[in-house]
């Protein structure tokens, strides 16, 4: 899979924490085998924006990042103007697959994995909870302090 190491995120709050995180690597696999490589991405420049939001880049078949649509803060995936891959394609419905378990409580077959670097800092976890939720203790402290800044849902 294109990690060192993976880590299941298992329970929709914590794959909902490491989706915002806004730096994280996450894999989407279907019980064939079959995965997509996503990073949910905060803005570089969010004082341009009236909203909280996160851009979701899925990597294509070259290795090339490409931008596949915005989740906003109201936890709606939307495709945009700028949306590299059409909304019937795979790469489309895995990251609104993503965002669905976020919101949802769901029993899938779908599995939704990290490389064991935190979502929020990038550095590597070391410790069984980090490693359970995608992020240190400290980033995610700081994580919900934002969200509640932002008022994100």
């Amino acid at each position: 899979m294109l990690f060192d190491s993976t880590h299941e995120l298992v329970g929709r709050k914590n794959i909902e924490l490491f989706v915002k995180g806004g730096r994280g690597l996450t894999a989407l696999r279907a019980p064939s085998g079959k995965f997509h490589l996503y990073q949910f991405r905060k803005p570089k420049d969010p004082e341009n924006f009236n909203h909280w939001c996160l851009f979701a880049f899925c990597r294509d078949i070259d290795g090339r990042w490409k931008y596949t649509g915005m989740l906003k803060d109201t936890m709606e995936f939307s495709h945009t103007p700028g949306s590299k891959f059409s909304e019937d394609s795979e790469q489309f419905k895995g990251a609104a697959y993503i965002v669905k378990m976020m919101k949802n409580d769901m029993d899938t077959p779908m599995k939704v994995y990290h490389g064991g670097r935190c979502s929020v800092c990038g550095k590597p976890l070391k410790n069984k909870y980090s490693l359970e939720r995608g992020m240190g203790y400290r980033c995610k402290k700081h994580l919900l302090e934002e969200l509640t800044r932002y008022n994100v849902k």
